[in-house]
């Protein structure tokens, strides 16, 4: 795996990469206060096999934050990631709030994505107000909180620990611009616009992302829903075997990839 960073217009970006066959990189866009390390069982896997790169959103990992995080933020990073690596044709793959950055490279620059993967998100994905009311009052319980409800039993401790710490270091004020986009964000009327093959993987108990709110996708046009029988937020770590297998498949089954 190789890892680097990019200068762009909205600072350094730092991004880890494999490389492989086929003419389509996957584009793994992570979730509110993650970062590019929760793929590293996807990187890990597609090694050698497909190309694929994960990206430090900024304020996340090691991209700094350079102004206020915004959708339209880390849409226009990624744009710019995708120029400077000359990604001609992608894969998004969108892990939660990363779902919609993914439906905003589709309506930016629809020519170039092959086909899309939603993980445990949805076309609305709405926050509870009590998560901002903890995340006011006491930011480390929300962490906690956070972390405990996002990883069920097939993950390990070491991996629970590293979620912990990296939405510790994201800190408060860009974690809360996070749940503020997933909050706001509403892609219903966009699905029946998609024209590109979708996969959606959920797991059939997400406390987070309940499986009704991942069905909200299924407006796409050329939508196919795979539910996986786990507990967690996190599917692409807690059966990462399973979810590597689906991705591998759906780019297979692409045109042109």
């Amino acid at each position: 795996m190789k890892s680097e960073r990019i200068h762009t217009s909205k600072g350094e970006i730092f991004y880890r990469k494999v490389a492989g066959n086929g003419a389509c990189t996957f584009l793994f866009i992570h979730g509110a206060g993650g970062d590019s390390r929760l793929y590293h069982r996807q990187l890990d896997f597609l090694k050698g096999g497909r190309h694929a790169v994960a990206v430090d959103l900024p304020g996340h990992g090691r991209s700094p934050l350079e102004g206020a995080p915004s959708l339209e933020l880390y849409r226009d990073t990624l744009l710019e990631v995708m120029d400077e690596l000359d990604i001609r044709r992608c894969i998004p793959v969108g892990h939660s709030m990363g779902g919609g950055i993914a439906f905003e490279l589709y309506k930016s620059i629809p020519e170039r994505i092959a086909g899309m993967v939603f993980v445990a998100t949805g076309a609305v994905l709405p926050v509870s107000p009590l998560v901002f009311d903890l995340l006011e009052k006491d930011y480390d319980s929300l962490c906690e909180l956070a972390v405990k409800l996002s990883y069920g039993r097939g993950v390990d401790e070491k991996t629970r620990q590293m979620a912990l710490h990296e939405m510790h270091e994201t800190g408060k004020e860009v974690v809360e611009a996070d749940f503020k986009i997933c909050n706001g964000f509403d892609y219903t009327g966009d699905c029946p616009d998609v024209k590109v093959p979708v996969l959606i993987i959920a797991n059939s108990e997400d406390k987070m992302v309940p499986l009704e709110v991942s069905e909200t996708l299924k407006k796409c046009q050329m939508a196919k829903m795979e539910v996986i029988n786990a507990r967690g937020h996190m599917p692409h770590l807690e059966s990462h075997e399973e979810v590597n297998r689906l991705l591998t498949d759906f780019c297979k089954s692409l045109e042109g990839c």
